[in-house]
């Protein structure tokens, strides 16, 4: 069985303002430390999708590591990225999806993902929501006991996640890889993550993460 990482590391960074990717987190960024945590994981390979900003520090990674890595450029969107990876894939049985901004993520989750999608099909890591919600416009409170706030890596059978792509159409609609895979009408299969998975997204995040790290002594900077 060869389960190869897809790592998103193509993004805008829109909202971050600057590279998100690339910028310090002490000593080491985003896509190191994701990179890392997939290495250290059951991934037998890692496929890079890279932007013109992030491609020169993603290959010295692939070029150091322990692991078979390569990067792809990625594409106008997350989905097209993810296609352009899916492409350069190589007798692939599983595909673990992962985006480099979710860089807390540990080696244990990524190999509950591919021991559940070798059961299942798929395996998307979740997390219960925990506040409450409200709508803004009528003040409804939503019932969240039957929510989940979907993260990744999202993990599948590399068939089904291939033609479901194959069958989507106007990608740029989507956010998430569950959801082109739930309208080519597969049931994906969801795990809740225990660990701390947040997206580095606005400036108010690195604080936390930075916090998170040191707490972890700075593992996986490898």
């Amino acid at each position: 069985m060869k389960a190869v990482g897809i790592l998103l590391g193509a993004g805008s960074s829109s909202r971050m303002g600057e590279n998100k990717m690339l910028m310090p987190l002490g000593n080491t960024n985003a896509l190191k430390l994701s990179f890392g945590a997939l290495c250290n994981s059951d991934i037998d390979e890692v496929i890079i999708a890279v932007s013109d900003l992030t491609h020169i520090f993603a290959n010295t990674l692939c070029e150091g590591s322990k692991i078979p890595a390569r990067c792809v450029m990625g594409g106008e969107t997350r989905a097209h990225s993810v296609i352009n990876a899916l492409n350069a894939c190589e007798n692939a049985e599983i595909v673990v999806i992962h985006d480099a901004a979710r860089c807390l993520i540990k080696p244990e989750t990524i190999n509950q993902s591919i021991q559940q999608a070798q059961e299942h099909g798929s395996a998307i890591a979740t997390t219960r929501v925990v506040d409450t919600l409200r709508n803004e416009k009528n003040h409804a409170t939503i019932n969240r006991d039957e929510l989940l706030a979907m993260q990744t890596p999202q993990a599948f059978k590399f068939v089904l996640i291939k033609n479901a792509y194959k069958q989507a159409e106007k990608l740029e609609n989507y956010t998430d890889d569950c959801e082109i895979f739930l309208q080519a009408g597969h049931n994906p299969h969801y795990f809740v993550n225990d660990y701390p998975n947040m997206k580095l997204t606005h400036k108010g995040d690195i604080e936390i993460f930075l916090a998170i790290l040191q707490s972890r002594g700075g593992q996986l900077c490898e």
